[in-house]
């Protein structure tokens, strides 16, 4: 497998930990009711400018290639 086909599907199980991480992080504190900001904050700005800038580039120029 080609290293940047390898690098993409490893980045698409890391987002879908994130995810997952995401939805059950409530459970991560002590009081579910107090969810932890912080980390909510930062997977948001990595979900919302990651994908962006850099994965969905790489893809579409993937695509481009075998059009």
């Amino acid at each position: 497998m080609h290293a940047i086909v390898a690098t993409l599907l490893a980045e698409h199980r890391n987002l879908h930990r994130l995810v997952a991480l995401l939805e059950r992080q409530p459970s991560l504190e002590p009081d579910p009711s107090r969810p932890n900001v912080g980390l909510l904050v930062n997977a948001l700005v990595y979900l919302t400018e990651f994908p962006d800038v850099r994965h969905h580039a790489i893809e579409d120029r993937i695509a481009e290639r075998l059009l």
